[in-house]
C-alpha cells in the first residue's frame, strides 16, 4: 500500500513539472508586449535602449519600447515587428494588428493611406489606423496607381494633394483575377484568366478569358469585347491570326485584315507609321492608318528620308513621295553607311552578281563592286577577295595587297595580319609609304 501511494505522489509529481515547465517554457516563448510612451506618427528611428530594441522620435524622445529582435517601420502608424523568428504587425498606440505567429510578413504602402500586406503568401489590406480596409483576402495583389484628373500633374516640384489620387488593385483569388477601387469596390468582378494593364491609356486594362481577351475600363465598361486571341499595344490580333488596330477608345481604326502589324517611328516626319504585311507583301499606314507605301514589295526598311525596298527578288531605293531614288537592279542592300566624304550624307553597301561594294544615292561609286566581302573604316576600308584580303583608301590606294588571310584594323595605319595562316604580326605603316 504504501508503494502505491508513493508511485501516485511520485506520478503526480512529475506530471506537475512537465505541466509546469511546459507551462513556463510558453511563458517564455510568448512575444513581450510593447511598451507605448507616447503617440508619435511622425518620423522616427529605430534604436536599442538599455538592451531593448526601441522607436525614438525625431527628437530622440522614447515612444516605444519593445523586446523583440527586429523592427521597422510600415508608414506613420505601423510597424512590422519579427520576434524569435515569427513576424507580426503592431501600430503606434502599441496594439497588436497582426499576431506575431506568421512565418512572413511583406507590406506595401499603396497610396491614400492603405498599406498592402501579405501574411505567409495572402494578402490584405489595411488602413492606416492598422484596421482592415475590406474583410477579404487575396492569393495576390498587383498594385495599379491611376491618377485622377485633377491631379495629373507633370512638375515634380508641384505637392499632390493624395486624397485626389485614386487607385485600381488586380486582385486574384482562386486562380481569378478581378479590379479592386480604392474604396474597397469590386469594379471588375473576380471572374478573368487574367488582366493587365494596357498601355493606351491609364483608365483601360486587358482583360482575358477563355483565351480569348478584350479590353475594359477600371469601371467594367467593355471597350473592345472579349474576342481577340492577342492584343498587343495598340494592336490586335483576332483568333484567326489577323492584325488590327485600336485607338484610345478601344475602336477599330484598322480591320484585322493583315499578317502583321508592327510600328516605326518614322523621323522625317516626326510621327510613328505602321509596317503591314498582306498576302506576304509589306507596305506602311502613315500617322492618319492611310496606305502610303503600298504593300507590294518583298522588304521595306525605312531610313530617315528614303525606304530600302526588295521587288521581285530586287532591291532599290524609294522616297516617301514614291520617286525611285536608285533602280531595282541590286541582289541586296544589306547596310546604311555614314559617307566617309560627307557626314551629312549616307552611302550604301550593296551586293550585285554575288560582288560587293558601295554607292551614294546617285549611285556614284564609293567602292567598287568587285569584292567578295569588306569592312568600312573612317579613313581605310579592309576588302576581301578569293579569300585573300587588302587594305585601301578611298582613292583606292592599296596600302596593304592581297596576300593575307587575315587583317585586323587597330587604328587608320596598323594592322594585325595573317599570313598563310600561321601567327598574326602587327603591321605599321610609314608615312611614305
Amino acid at each position: 500500500m504504501t508503494k502505491k501511494v508513493s508511485l501516485i505522489l511520485m506520478s503526480v509529481i512529475i506530471l506537475i513539472g512537465i505541466t509546469g515547465g511546459l507551462y513556463i517554457r510558453l511563458r517564455i516563448q510568448n512575444p513581450p508586449e510593447p511598451i507605448c510612451h507616447s503617440i508619435y506618427d511622425g518620423e522616427v528611428s529605430i534604436e536599442e535602449v538599455n538592451g531593448d530594441l526601441s522607436v525614438l522620435d525625431s527628437e530622440g524622445n522614447l515612444v516605444i519600447t519593445t523586446g523583440y529582435d527586429e523592427i521597422q517601420s510600415i508608414n506613420d502608424t505601423m510597424y512590422e515587428v519579427v520576434y524569435r523568428d515569427k513576424h507580426g504587425v503592431i501600430d503606434n498606440e502599441c496594439n497588436i494588428v497582426i499576431d506575431i505567429e506568421n512565418e512572413d510578413v511583406v507590406e506595401s504602402y499603396i497610396g491614400n493611406q492603405k498599406v498592402m500586406i501579405s501574411i505567409n503568401d495572402i494578402y490584405s489590406i489595411y488602413d492606416n489606423m492598422g484596421d482592415l480596409f475590406i474583410n477579404e483576402t487575396f492569393d495576390e495583389i498587383d498594385f495599379k496607381l491611376l491618377s485622377s484628373i485633377k491631379t495629373l500633374v507633370m512638375n515634380t516640384d508641384v505637392e499632390i494633394d493624395e486624397s485626389n489620387i485614386y487607385f485600381s488593385l488586380i486582385v486574384n483569388k482562386d486562380g481569378k483575377y478581378g479590379v479592386l477601387d480604392q474604396e474597397g469596390n469590386l469594379t471588375l468582378p473576380i471572374i478573368y484568366d487574367d488582366i493587365e494593364t494596357h498601355y493606351i491609356s491609364s483608365e483601360t486594362l486587358r482583360v482575358k478569358l477563355d483565351d480569348l481577351w478584350g479590353i475594359a475600363t477600371r469601371n467594367n465598361e467593355m471597350l473592345l469585347p472579349i474576342q481577340y486571341s492577342s492584343i498587343r499595344d495598340e494592336v490586335i490580333v483576332t483568333n484567326n491570326s489577323k492584325f488590327g488596330i485600336i485607338d484610345l477608345n478601344g475602336e477599330i481604326v484598322v480591320e484585322p485584315i493583315y499578317e502583321n502589324i508592327s510600328k516605326k517611328y518614322v523621323s522625317e516626319f516626326l510621327e510613328y507609321w505602321h509596317y503591314v504585311t498582306l498576302d506576304d507583301k509589306i507596305g506602311m499606314l502613315n500617322s492618319e492608318y492611310k496606305i502610303t507605301i503600298p504593300i507590294n514589295y518583298d522588304v521595306v526598311v525605312v531610313y530617315k528620308s528614303i525606304l530600302i525596298v526588295s521587288e521581285n527578288g530586287k532591291y532599290g531605293v524609294i522616297d516617301f513621295s514614291l520617286n525611285t531614288l536608285i533602280d531595282f537592279t541590286y541582289s541586296e542592300i544589306f547596310s546604311v553607311n555614314t559617307s566617309p566624304l560627307n557626314p551629312n550624307e549616307f552611302t550604301l553597301s550593296v551586293e550585285k552578281n554575288g560582288k560587293k561594294g558601295v554607292i551614294d544615292l546617285e549611285e556614284n561609286i564609293i567602292l567598287p563592286i568587285e569584292y567578295d566581302n569588306f569592312e568600312l573604316f573612317d579613313n581605310v576600308i579592309i576588302v576581301e577577295q578569293d579569300g585573300l584580303k587588302a587594305v585601301i583608301d578611298y582613292d583606292f590606294n592599296v596600302l596593304l595587297d592581297f596576300i593575307y588571310t587575315d587583317v585586323q584594323y587597330l587604328t587608320d595605319d596598323s594592322f594585325l595580319v595573317e599570313l598563310d595562316n600561321r601567327n598574326y604580326i602587327t603591321i605599321t605603316l610609314e608615312p611614305d609609304n
